[in-house]
């Protein structure tokens, strides 16, 4: 869910002032403060059956200079460390917690004998719209965080730019 934020028209004439490069630096500390708030809240919503899902969410920051955005994402990608143990990424079966699934026949491609193949009759699961909760909990205190962030990062060039 996109959100915009308005009344930053001070904030924004500073950074007109700055380099394009330390402008861009600056946007994207800002972007990813405001997602660190809301990826808290979404760890603390996520379902904890065994805790694969709480550890991979991770916050990436795109800046799109042509169209003007900046955007922070939260998804499910695995660590360095979890890698070299061999952990898989599930990532792929994010939107399966968060929107469900009907009842379901799995046919898998293991043969448990000669011509007879694994079946399963998968009963469903309940969406789990833990994102949506997380945005809702900590929407306001993310763009709180990245407004700060914005105005002390920007403050901060400013300052070390005119000594």
């Amino acid at each position: 869910m996109p959100v915009r934020v308005t009344g930053l028209a001070e904030a924004q004439q500073r950074l007109l002032k700055i380099e394009a490069k330390v402008r861009k630096s600056i946007l994207r500390k800002a972007v990813r403060t405001g997602g660190k708030e809301l990826l808290k809240a979404a760890r603390a919503q996520a379902p904890l059956d065994t805790g694969w899902l709480r550890s991979q969410l991770r916050v990436s920051v795109k800046i799109d200079t042509r169209i003007g955005t900046a955007t922070a994402t939260i998804r499910a990608k695995r660590t360095k460390a979890q890698a070299r143990r061999g952990q898989k990424t599930r990532r792929q079966i994010v939107h399966l917690v968060t929107m469900g699934t009907r009842p379901h026949t799995i046919r898998g491609p293991v043969a448990i004998g000669p011509g007879v193949y694994q079946r399963v009759d998968h009963p469903g699961a309940r969406a789990n719209p833990f994102l949506d909760r997380a945005l809702a909990q900590a929407g306001r205190a993310a763009i709180a965080s990245f407004t700060r962030s914005l105005g002390t990062e920007t403050e901060n060039y400013v300052r070390s730019s005119m000594i």
